[in-house]
């Protein structure tokens, strides 16, 4: 005996799958995610880069006063210390790279610290009284919103 035949409007047993509304409601929210989503990753990996950049600089700041603490703790003054490019400070940072320009300091009695933040330190050479610390990528690649990071901070001691 034979299994009696399925009606007009009854599904066929075995045939399995998508219909093809169902894949356009699927490719549609793939595009709307890919069209968030993919430049907000690359927003992501922007902003680390700033932000270790500016770790780096911090990194920096930090290796300039742990040499003038050595060099203090040895008896110099600190206007005798120097803080240059590669030894004592060195030069690398990771990613990054570390240059520094030291300005000196005279013995000028009305020296002004926020000197070393004005526009002016934004030039090539470091002011009187301040340290300019450069962070450069290592690898030359642009960071979006800054090539390096540059930073003019007062000497320590001054």
């Amino acid at each position: 005996m034979q299994p009696p035949s399925p009606g007009k409007n009854a599904p066929v047993v075995g045939n399995a799958g998508f219909t093809l509304l169902e894949i356009i409601a699927v490719i549609v929210i793939m595009s709307i995610l890919a069209v968030v989503a993919v430049p907000r990753y690359f927003d992501l990996q922007g902003e680390a880069r700033k932000k270790a950049m500016e770790t780096a600089m911090a990194e920096a700041i930090g290796r300039v006063n742990g040499y003038f603490a050595q060099q203090v703790l040895r008896g110099s003054l600190p206007s005798e210390i120097n803080y240059q490019d590669g030894e004592p400070l060195g030069t690398d940072l990771g990613d990054f790279e570390l240059s520094v320009f030291d300005g000196g300091h005279s013995e000028d009695e009305d020296f002004d610290p926020s000197a070393c933040f004005s526009d002016k330190a934004d030039n090539d050479d470091a002011l009187d009284g301040c340290i300019k610390l450069v962070v450069s990528p290592k690898d030359g690649t642009a960071i979006a919103g800054a090539d390096d990071e540059i930073k003019s901070i007062p000497r320590p001691g001054i």
